[in-house]
């Protein structure tokens, strides 16, 4: 994958206003009336330049699909920012549907853990390159590359006929909401066993050493006494 800049905007912006053209969570969002696919297109303008901001964009490296990654961490409030909710109002959401809106959003912030994280707000593939791995190869590189940043990766969505593509690649389901439709919400954890930080007590090492020599049938309730740092780094040790 490679990380996008703001000369890729009109690229990502596409491929994102195609991919989610009948998304229920999109629909839920964006103003009712004519002219759905542009609010949709400011929906993803908005989204660009806050995770420009305040995250990461990436793109595949045949440039078919994409990804914005939003470190709630590192938001912040700056008079650009109000400005660009403000434009977000009136020409995507609409006034009427404020209220709306932030009752969804408040709802969805008390479900979302507090940690440091990666959210990933959008991940889409052009229509004309789904289902050809495009999607599946940018998110397995999304995850190793929070894995070295040692971030879980946070995300919802809607689509219910994507919740096997996630849980394939490890994500798992930790809540749902009805807002009319079921919103899912998922996680990945993405902790780096491999970090020159990571260090064993000598004490633990000895003790894996001694099960090293024993014979099989004293491995299995050995192991299970010793702390959960031995069980992993036997683990990545024998794979």
């Amino acid at each position: 994958m490679i990380k996008a800049n703001y000369r890729d905007k009109d690229l990502i912006v596409n491929i994102l206003t195609k991919s989610f053209a009948t998304n229920k969570s999109i629909y839920y969002l964006v103003k009712s009336g004519k002219n759905k696919a542009t609010r949709i297109c400011y929906l993803m303008n908005y989204a660009f330049e806050v995770c420009s901001l305040s995250g990461e964009i990436f793109i595949a490296n045949n440039r078919q699909a994409c990804a914005l990654i939003l470190y709630p961490d590192q938001k912040m409030t700056t008079p650009q920012t109000v400005w660009f909710d403000i434009k977000l109002i009136l020409f995507c959401i609409g006034l009427l549907n404020i209220y709306k809106t932030l009752r969804r959003e408040a709802s969805i912030k008390k479900i979302q853990p507090k940690e440091t994280k990666s959210y990933l707000w959008f991940i889409g593939v052009h229509p004309e390159y789904q289902h050809q791995k495009t999607g599946t190869t940018l998110l397995q590189e999304l995850i190793t590359y929070n894995q070295q940043k040692s971030r879980p990766i946070y995300l919802e969505t809607a689509t219910v006929q994507n919740l096997p593509w996630y849980q394939k690649q490890g994500f798992t389901i930790y809540h749902e909401l009805d807002l009319g439709y079921f919103l899912y919400f998922l996680k990945k954890s993405c902790t780096n066993f491999y970090n020159t930080n990571f260090r064993i007590p000598e004490t633990e090492i000895r003790a894996l050493t001694f099960i090293f020599k024993t014979n099989q049938q004293d491995y299995i309730p050995i192991i299970s006494y010793y702390p959960v740092s031995s069980y992993l780094f036997l683990n990545q040790a024998l794979y």
